[in-house]
């Protein structure tokens, strides 16, 4: 976390996390703090102080998610491969029966 808050500055457009909803909302960075937490303003034009893990860039889930589905993409492809490969054996099988 406090590696992403790096790349954030007082000002910026960010998305924070809201956990009764379990939602990340938009929200504007007014503050870092001492503590550690960071000082926010949210869209309706109320203000929190949160833990700056509760914080991130705007569009970062979305970049997380694209690589997670490229991942998955790329399991599904090897082991269609693995099943592919696997098929001569197994039509074999079945037309000797």
């Amino acid at each position: 976390p406090e590696a992403a808050m790096t790349e954030l500055a007082v000002g910026a457009e960010i998305e924070a996390y809201w956990p009764d909803d379990d939602e990340w909302l938009p929200a504007t960075l007014t503050a870092m703090n001492d503590d550690g937490t960071v000082s926010i303003t949210w869209e309706d034009g109320s203000g929190s102080d949160v833990p700056s893990d509760y914080v991130r860039a705007v569009g970062s889930a979305e970049a997380e998610e694209v690589n997670v589905a490229e991942e998955g993409e790329a399991e599904a492809a090897e082991e269609g491969e693995a099943e592919a490969a696997e098929e001569p054996a197994d039509s074999a099988a079945v037309a000797a029966a």
